[in-house]
């Protein structure tokens, strides 16, 4: 999972969430890009896992192993995690209209 409560710093214990890398485990900021499977009916609601990873080194590792896994159509979901961010707080706040189906990976 890449979103996770941490703390601020070692001597006050408030947590606060941020997202984490899914390769080396550091937080993401405005240069991370989180990664989506393609359906490939996009007519058919599905529901896919998501992948966080810094961009370069992380991004080429996480790729390269999600292909090797679950073959090719991993497609960036945004060009930063800022529209990622603002499009979960609309659909947290915005129900959606029909349910989905979990994404079947091999």
């Amino acid at each position: 999972m890449g979103i996770e409560y941490v703390s601020v710093d070692a001597e006050y214990p408030m947590c606060c969430p941020v997202i984490l890398c899914d390769i080396c485990n550091k937080q993401l900021t405005r240069e991370g890009v989180a990664l989506r499977m393609e359906s490939s009916t996009p007519q058919e609601p599905k529901r896919s896992p998501l992948y966080f990873a810094h961009r370069g080194g992380c991004y080429s590792t996480i790729s390269a192993t999600l292909e090797d896994l679950y073959g090719s159509g991993w497609l960036e979901l945004s060009d930063n995690l800022k529209d990622f961010m603002t499009q979960l707080a609309h659909n947290f706040n915005t129900p959606l209209e029909h349910e989905y189906t979990q994404y079947k990976l091999t």
